[in-house]
């Protein structure tokens, strides 16, 4: 079985408990022999920190995000508290738009 999950945060980069939601189901996932793409926004994150290089049970797929656009608030000219209807919006369509020809069996979405 092949999944396609989107979520917005996987450990170890995670701003709430969805990260340890989605990395606590595509483990059990995997056991089971699934194979799982993970789509998630790109974090600003090098080297050690990158979420691809802690978890090998699935294939991260970090998604660009708007750069006015931070996906947590913060210090950008906007933030999704400002306008979160537009980001979750423009994120889908950046998803769409990077999605492979994969044909998953499942979409998983969070939130």
């Amino acid at each position: 079985m092949k999944i396609a999950m989107i979520g917005w945060e996987f450990p170890p980069f995670m701003s709430g408990g969805l990260g340890i939601h989605c990395l606590e189901l595509t483990t059990q996932l995997a056991r089971m022999g699934t194979d799982i793409d993970f789509y998630m926004p790109h974090m600003e994150m090098e080297g050690d920190l990158r979420v691809a290089n802690h978890h090998k049970h699935l294939k991260i797929h970090e998604i660009e995000a708007d750069p006015t656009l931070s996906p947590y608030g913060g210090t950008k000219s906007r933030s999704y508290d400002d306008a979160f209807n537009d980001a979750v919006w423009q994120y889908k369509m950046r998803v769409v738009d990077s999605f492979p020809c994969h044909d998953p069996d499942v979409t998983h979405a969070h939130d």
